[in-house]
């Protein structure tokens, strides 16, 4: 019964949080972000001097019926001959009845400061187009008056982002705002203030011997009327070939992350994380698949490869 009950408030959580206005994780989160950023920040895209096509699924609380689900195709490229990278993002993210797909492109102006160290400055711009279905849930009462009227409900949100990028062989570091307009969504009959997400992230690689390298990496997130979010992150890179290591959200969560380079171009990663709150009792955590295809532009020489 204690688990039926946790099932239908997992189907109503997107509408409860909306009308309380303190939906704090309004975007989607991937672990392993920090693979390809321009999901966050949009000054990333050709900073790798590859052509990159990456897909996401984020599987979040396992087991639960209406447990949310993410899924992302993100590209990014430099734009040969010149100093810009272009990127495009489509991102399917559903929980319960409500579902959210967004479209979004990057364009980004890429400067050398000195030596190896670069500068990135990017804009965003796209939309998100949310969806609600409140019939869609299953109710122990079929003539329950809030529902028995309910219809299918849109949203088209338009928004625009920016951010900086400054990176090196051997470190980055980022500020950025992918969305800066405030929408104020009204689905369903459900009204709430989908807030701007404001992100820091830093990370270093650091050669233990010429076999390993070790990349500590880190996020902070602000979002108004909500705590600030706290994310480490540390991998060991074998052979320039495998990734192992591990992660966590102070006070959320806490995971691993496996990532395997197949071939020079290809790489795959799986991610694993488990709540350390009550709801960790209620599902079989969260789990995270990535693919990554590469091509190397031959006219652009890249010196070392590149682990960010």
């Amino acid at each position: 019964m204690k688990i039926q009950l946790y099932k239908k408030a997992v189907l109503l959580l997107p509408f409860l949080l909306l009308q309380l206005g303190v939906f704090g994780q309004q975007k989607a989160q991937f672990t392993q972000y920090m693979t390809n950023m321009q999901y966050i920040n949009p000054a990333y895209p050709g900073t790798s001097g590859r052509f990159s096509i990456m897909t996401l699924d984020r599987m979040q609380w396992a087991g639960f019926d209406g447990a949310p689900n993410t899924l992302a195709l993100m590209l990014t490229s430099p734009v040969p001959y010149t100093n810009l990278g272009l990127g495009a993002t489509i991102l399917n993210d559903r929980i319960g009845s409500l579902s959210e797909t967004g479209a979004y492109f990057d364009v980004a102006y890429n400067v050398r400061l000195k030596g190896d160290i670069r500068l990135s400055l990017g804009a965003k711009a796209g939309f998100n187009f949310m969806q609600a279905n409140l019939s869609d849930i299953a109710l122990t009462d079929p003539n329950d008056p809030a529902f028995v009227n309910s219809e299918k409900a849109t949203e088209f949100m338009p928004n625009i982002g920016g951010g900086a990028y400054l990176y090196a062989p051997k470190f980055y570091v980022g500020i950025s705002t992918p969305e800066l307009y405030n929408h104020k969504a009204d689905v369903a009959s459900v009204t709430g203030d989908q807030k701007r997400h404001m992100y820091f992230i830093g990370g270093y690689l650091l050669p233990l011997s010429p076999r390993v390298l070790f990349k500590p990496s880190g996020s902070i997130k602000l979002v108004p009327n909500a705590p600030p979010s706290f994310e480490l992150n540390a991998s060991f890179i074998f052979n320039e070939t495998i990734w192992l290591g591990g992660m966590s959200r102070i006070g959320d969560s806490f995971g691993v992350i496996a990532q395997y380079q197949i071939t020079d171009f290809f790489r795959i990663g799986y991610a694993f994380d488990m709540a350390i709150t009550p709801m960790a009792n209620y599902n079989y955590g969260t789990h995270e698949i990535l693919l990554r295809y590469e091509i190397p532009y031959k006219n652009i020489k890249i010196k070392t490869p590149r682990f960010f």
